[in-house]
């Protein structure tokens, strides 16, 4: 695994670049991927690559990669599909050591492209290079000491601790423009496209050894070797966490998939537990993946399930409360300490239990004063925060002390959810408390399940570590003789007590059974088990 995260050094921290297609022409391409590497200051080298052209962007541009007189570690290429096997060609014989291949219409094209696909891969494998793509939209690291931004999206990244990485390129650019937004910063971000050569797993290795990475978010369509996958997510597991959206849940979704970037997907119910199995969090939508990750980058785990709400309106305290119950968590239940002091600090009108509505006349100094004694309470593990913004009352001024609350109260160790039921982002407190590293939310609900999401990777943390029993004791004979007596039948499907002898000749521990061809027999098979009994029908 050492070795391929090596490998991937070329992709994502080169020395040179050269962009292979590069064009003259504003909203190409090459153009932009381009500019984009300028633009991004990248810290190397960079080799317009274009045989009609002898200046681009105002840099000496290059016929081929071959005439560039400098090594190249690292070959983007945006040419035409029928070019594209000649400019692999020709970065093996230059000694390039990576490719990202943004060209699309391989495999995910059909029977013609799956095959000129094929023939590229056979060239990348020749010449030991390592191949992003084909049909990606490139790669980003936001390393001050590599700068680079190898794609064409329009917001330039933005640098922080996590690592993206999308199957798809379309959604790929909506995920780097919304990480933005939300001062998500990335370490690192790579578009696998078909992913021929470059997969899932193979970057989880690269990411598992970056020391700028703290946490990954995944777009996949299908895996590259479950097995080896599973294998570094557990081992990522009490360090880095994993969220991920899984596409092609159903039928219509996996069909689509499939023609998309030639995936092969798998079935769902198989995903869900590699997942479970691996402790990678899974989430259906783009949405929550989002909101996991502000929760997951700025928080730390709780330490126990029990929550205190704090609102000033009482509808969303309850739906916050519904929240917290429909998600595993509890409840907490406030100390004598904390209600007396919470006495002298909200109005006597307001509920001192769980949910603590302070009503709409609360002021920024009850929202800063109770987010503080509620933190500070033994009882409570992880606090939410519900802010509906009244004329009186000006939500930055909130965000301001709910920020001074936090960071008195920091070596607590506790996780705060906020949920700014704002009228708009820009001139809220939003930004004050995204700056301040605080997940902020639009309804009561998604602030909940962001911190049952941490609140569910905590107990998978904690759960004990399993080991890899190998059946050695085997009765093959049994085995041999269930399967052929199903085939001499010409069944495709084994009957329950088939299933269950199989499982026994393997040494599986396994429920106590009888099959019962008739009432008579019943009383005396029940009386050789032995009560109480649940009965089956075998069909």
């Amino acid at each position: 695994m050492a070795e391929a995260s090596a490998e991937l050094k070329h992709v994502f921290a080169p020395k040179s670049i050269a962009v292979i297609g590069a064009g003259r022409t504003r909203g190409t391409i090459g153009r932009d991927i381009l500019h984009n590497l300028i633009e991004y200051e990248f810290n190397g080298a960079v080799y317009p690559v274009n045989p009609k052209a002898r200046f681009i962007h105002s840099m000496r541009a290059y016929r081929s990669v071959l005439e560039i007189p400098d090594p190249v570690d690292m070959a983007v290429i945006c040419v035409p599909k029928h070019l594209a096997l000649q400019a692999v060609e020709d970065c093996g014989r230059k000694d390039v050591k990576a490719i990202v291949m943004i060209t699309a219409g391989f495999s995910e094209t059909g029977a013609k492209g799956a095959e000129l696909e094929r023939q590229i891969f056979e060239r990348v494998r020749h010449y030991g290079m390592r191949m992003i793509g084909p049909n990606c939209m490139g790669v980003i690291n936001t390393d001050p000491h590599v700068r680079m931004d190898a794609t064409f999206a329009g917001a330039l990244p933005v640098e922080g601790r996590i690592g993206f990485l999308s199957q798809s390129g379309a959604l790929g650019v909506a995920i780097l423009e919304r990480s933005a937004q939300m001062s998500l910063g990335v370490s690192s971000f790579v578009s696998l496209g078909n992913k021929t050569d470059v997969s899932v797993d193979d970057v989880l290795a690269y990411w598992k050894d970056d020391p700028h990475t703290e946490l990954i978010l995944l777009y996949i369509e299908s895996f590259g070797n479950p097995a080896r996958f599973t294998q570094l997510a557990r081992g990522m597991m009490h360090s880095k966490p994993i969220i991920a959206v899984k596409s092609g849940r159903t039928k219509a979704g996996a069909k689509a998939a499939s023609s998309h970037t030639a995936s092969l997907a798998a079935t769902d119910v198989a995903v869900d537990a590699l997942f479970e199995s691996a402790g990678v969090m899974r989430v259906d939508t783009v949405e929550k993946l989002f909101d996991y990750a502000q929760a997951f980058s700025t928080q730390p785990l709780p330490r126990g399930a029990r929550v205190a709400i704090m609102s000033n309106g009482g509808g969303p305290a309850i739906l916050a409360t519904d929240a917290v119950v429909g998600n595993e968590l509890e409840m907490a239940a406030f100390s004598s300490n904390t209600i007396s002091r919470l006495r002298d600090v909200i109005s006597e009108d307001a509920s001192f239990a769980n949910p603590l509505d302070m009503v709409a006349s609360a002021g920024t100094e009850q929202f800063e004063k109770v987010a503080e004694l509620l933190l500070a309470d033994p009882n409570v593990d992880a606090l939410v925060i519900l802010f509906v913004p009244p004329i009186t009352l000006d939500s930055r001024d909130v965000a301001r002390a709910i920020v001074r609350a936090a960071d008195r109260q920091k070596a607590q160790q506790k996780p705060v959810m906020v949920c700014f039921m704002s009228r708009d982002d820009e001139v809220s407190g939003i930004p004050i408390l995204r700056a301040a590293k605080i997940p902020v939310y639009s309804f009561p609900e998604s602030a909940v399940q962001a911190l049952a999401a941490l609140d569910r990777f905590r107990r998978i943390r904690e759960r004990p570590v399993g080991s890899v029993r190998k059946f050695e004791d085997v009765n093959r004979k049994t085995v041999r003789a269930i399967l052929d007596h199903a085939r001499s039948e010409q069944r495709t499907q084994l009957l329950r007590n088939e299933v269950t002898d199989l499982l026994t000749a393997w040494g599986f521990p396994v429920l106590q059974s009888r099959f019962v061809g008739g009432r008579e027999d019943l009383a005396r098979v029940a009386s050789e088990i032995g009560y109480p009994l649940v009965m089956k029908i075998a069909a």
